[in-house]
């Protein structure tokens, strides 16, 4: 989960060039379009977190080859594929759609863009499952040696 885009500081690119939200008139529906493309972009970073937290916390009471734990790595990897796949795309086309509402017709745009930083998104995604799918073998064999006399 890459940082997120600030709607104020970071330049947009639209088919016409780079708009930076600074030097945009905005009416109230793109301030609004604008704001809800970066709380989107936003929230897989604050659930993520929110993860993470409940994950050290297990770690501080000890409790490391746990079912648990190997489920927040899960959840972890699903919410970098959700930001890849989804959230980036979207809050991108809400950011340029802010951006460019205010254009007359015909130079406003919404567009649906994959590029680097979705794959990036779901490589790490890839490389966060595999981790959940170590430690839940690792579950396993510490279950296993629990019962083992």
């Amino acid at each position: 989960m890459a940082p997120s885009r600030s709607i104020v500081f970071d330049p947009i690119q639209t088919p016409e060039g780079v708009i930076h939200f600074v030097d945009l008139k905005l009416n109230f529906l793109s301030k609004s379009i604008g704001l809800f493309g970066s709380i989107l972009s936003s929230l897989p970073l604050l659930l993520g977190i929110i993860i993470l937290k409940r994950l050290f916390q297990n770690y501080r009471q000890g409790n490391i080859f746990s079912f648990e734990n190997a489920k927040k790595y899960q959840y972890l990897g699903w919410l970098f594929f959700l930001d890849g796949l989804c959230t980036k795309p979207l809050s991108e086309m809400f950011l340029i759609l802010a951006a460019t509402l205010s254009n007359p017709p015909g130079h406003r745009y919404i567009t649906l863009g994959f590029g680097s930083p979705n794959i990036e998104a779901l490589l790490c995604g890839f490389l966060v499952l595999v981790i959940s799918w170590v430690m839940m073998e690792g579950y396993k064999l510490h279950e296993d040696q629990k019962f083992t006399i």
